[in-house]
């Protein structure tokens, strides 16, 4: 009995023998093994209750309801469309498939991988750069305004931004602005453009009493709306409408026209037109200006040690209401030698025979900025204006000047990636209040993260007529390239009492990219005035201020 037993469940139930541990144990690695099929036939990998999971897809050409047929060996067995899809697999539903069947989508042999290539030797590098650096090449005019220009020339920018003013000394109350601004720039075709740049501001609230000499309460300001005509084929050039000539320096724009010839290095022309008014921009009869321009240029060298020096120069003769009748001329001069020196300086002059003063300088302005080395820089400024003639202001300004010298420079050193100082100073000299400022002090600069943080301390010794002292903070933050904030906090003390209290004063920015086209501000500063010799010296002697804009690109 026990041997039959024994018998009986080494053959099994129906008498067949029962497979070894060890073979039930391999079973699940076969099933589970992925063959070799990179080529030909896809095969099903994967089958549950409702689905057949195949290794081809969208890479071998199938598409969400593709119809696939499953084979096995010689007979096919199902068709089904595809209900989901990756770059390497697809899903579909057919009874009766198993794994391990094949699927008629076939994969093309991949060819194999090429050889990394080695990189150039020096020799084939330096023959390189010496045909790039021997390649002629020619300067093109830098115009700030079209520095986010569409691949199809075109451009526009739109700025909407409110302001708020509130001077707590004053009894009128504070003031409101609203202001638009627009720039368009648009290529039309055979060698036209239209380029406008203009803004209008509206007072939603101004005291009585208001010494702004823009009076109405919506200020349209057009500082320029000119239709260009440089074609290719033609070397003129001409502009109609309220232009801002080119090479003429000391013209800030007119109401005409300006036509010129285009040689190599060099362009000659004349202009002509109405000078607008200096404050509100709008039409005015009674002044004008007309002459001839012309501008050379010289290029010596070659590449990043090129050297580049260009001369403006202008003469002609304008009408103005305070001036008079008179002679005009002017020059200017720019210099980019290698990536050392930038220099650029101008002067505008005046000869009126039948005024008391029949000569004058307007005008004269000189920056130079000298990097001798990546760590060290060095930056001087100066500017001079020598009339009081509102018309002879740039188009556009919001107060008139006076008589005036202005001058500032700079000295900044690395002392490494994270740490720089500088010292700074300049003075500012009103020639006809008699009036006389000068500052300087030293500024020190940490940098952390890349430079996504920045903290500056500074002081500054000032001497002239409002005598004192000021210790500045000030911090950047910049944590994507979208978005940065600044902050600025500064103490001023008094050195003269008989002027008022110390001050503390605060300004806040934040800047933010919100999508690809549009950009949005806030902002905010306020001054404070400390405990003086007056009970209300805090409140004679504050005053706040906030902005908010938003501009729009395309």
């Amino acid at each position: 009995m026990t041997l039959g037993l024994i018998m009986m469940l080494a053959m099994g139930a129906g008498g067949r023998p029962v497979r070894s541990a060890p073979a039930l144990a391999r079973r699940p690695e076969a099933v589970l093994a992925k063959p070799p099929n990179d080529v030909g036939p896809g095969l099903v990998r994967y089958v549950t209750a409702d689905s057949v999971y195949v290794n081809r897809g969208s890479a071998d050409g199938l598409a969400v309801s593709s119809r696939i047929t499953i084979f096995r060996g010689a007979k096919t067995i199902a068709a089904c469309e595809v209900t989901q899809l990756a770059e390497h697999s697809a899903t579909c539903r057919a009874p009766g498939v198993r794994f391990g069947d094949g699927v008629r989508v076939e994969r093309a042999s991949r060819p194999p991988p090429r050889e990394a290539e080695l990189p150039p030797s020096a020799e084939v590098l330096d023959e390189r750069r010496n045909t790039v650096n021997s390649a002629p090449w020619s300067l093109v005019d830098f115009d700030s305004s079209a520095a986010t220009l569409r691949a199809d020339g075109s451009r526009l920018r739109v700025g909407l931004s409110h302001r708020a003013f509130a001077d707590f000394g004053a009894e009128r109350g504070s003031f409101q602005l609203e202001q638009v601004d627009a720039f368009v720039q648009q290529r039309l075709g055979a060698g036209l453009a239209l380029t406008a740049d203009a803004s209008l501001l509206v007072w939603s609230r101004k005291p009585a009493g208001s010494r702004s000499p823009r009076t109405t309460v919506a200020q349209p300001i057009v500082r320029q709306v000119e239709l260009s005509w440089e074609p290719s084929s033609v070397p003129v050039i001409v502009r109609v409408g309220r232009v801002r000539p080119r090479y003429a320096p000391g013209v800030g724009a007119i109401d005409g026209a300006q036509a010129g010839v285009r040689l190599q290095h060099s362009e000659l022309g004349v202009y002509g037109g109405l000078l607008p008014d200096a404050v509100t921009t709008g039409l005015a009869i009674g002044q004008f200006t007309a002459g001839a321009y012309g501008m050379a240029r010289h290029i010596d060298g070659l590449g990043a040690t090129a050297s580049v020096f260009q001369a403006e120069a202008r003469a002609g003769w304008a009408l103005r209401p305070n001036l008079g009748s008179r002679f005009e001329a002017g020059a200017a001069l720019h210099g980019w030698v290698r990536r050392t020196l930038d220099v650029h300086g101008g002067a505008q002059f005046g000869l009126a025979p039948a005024q008391q003063s029949p000569a004058s300088l307007d005008v004269a302005t000189l920056d130079v900025a000298l990097t001798p080395s990546d760590w060290l820089r060095v930056q001087v400024s100066g500017r001079y204006r020598g009339t009081d003639a509102l018309e002879a202001v740039p188009v556009g300004v919001q107060l008139p000047t006076t008589r005036s010298l202005h001058a500032a420079t700079g000295v900044a050193f690395d002392v490494n990636r994270a740490v720089s100082v500088a010292a700074r100073g300049g003075l500012a000299w009103e020639i006809s209040r008699t009036l006389f400022q000068s500052f300087f002090g030293p500024e020190i600069t940490w940098r952390a993260w890349h430079g996504r943080f920045g903290l500056t301390a500074g002081y500054q010794e000032e001497l002239g007529w409002l005598r004192g002292r000021t210790w500045s903070l000030a911090a950047t933050v910049a944590p994507t390239s979208t978005f940065r904030a600044r902050a600025r906090g500064a103490w001023f003390q008094q050195a003269t009492p008989a002027l008022g209290a110390d001050e503390v004063s605060v300004a806040i920015s934040l800047e933010a990219r919100l999508t690809s086209f549009l950009l949005g501000s806030v902002s905010g500063s306020g001054r404070l005035g400390l405990a003086g010799p007056a009970p209300r010296e805090v409140s004679t002697r504050s005053a706040a201020q906030a902005s908010v804009g938003l501009i729009v690109e395309l």
